[in-house]
């Protein structure tokens, strides 16, 4: 993991959660799809995300906080402090926080993140016996 911070400091179309992508997957953000463009908000974006991530044979899951916690890498979905009624996107290694995009947010405590925390975003193999392939997102 490579510490990519967000560009859009938003509560409308922050880059929050492609600054974390770009951090796990070691890419530039740039690279990650854009989930405010209009397509991808008038037809979910997640339906982008997931065309975007299938050349690499990858998905992603959504596992609701207090479920079990993701091994490894994982997007945690938190209420934003900056933006009232808008959620945050920070990097969780074994349901820990290890980065927040934000370079303007300073750094929460734990159990702030823990308290605030809504869901996890969970990347996985479309195809176990395929391997991941990054080069695809890059």
């Amino acid at each position: 993991m490579i510490p990519v911070f967000q560009s859009k400091i938003s509560g409308d179309d922050g880059d929050c959660w492609a600054a974390c992508v770009a951090s796990i997957f070691e890419i530039d953000i740039s690279r990650v799809v854009d989930i405010h463009s209009p397509e991808n908000v008038r037809r979910h974006w997640t339906i982008g995300v997931e065309e975007w991530l299938r050349p690499a044979n990858l998905s992603m899951v959504l596992v609701p906080h207090g479920a079990d916690i993701p091994k490894g890498y994982a997007i945690l979905v938190v209420t934003s402090t900056m933006f009232e009624g808008c959620t945050h996107a920070v990097v969780c290694q074994d349901g820990e926080v290890v980065f927040d995009p934000n370079p303007e947010a300073g750094k929460r405590e734990r159990g702030d993140y823990m308290a605030a925390a809504h869901r996890y975003w969970v990347f996985h193999p479309l195809d176990p016996s395929k391997p991941i392939t990054l080069e695809a997102l890059r």
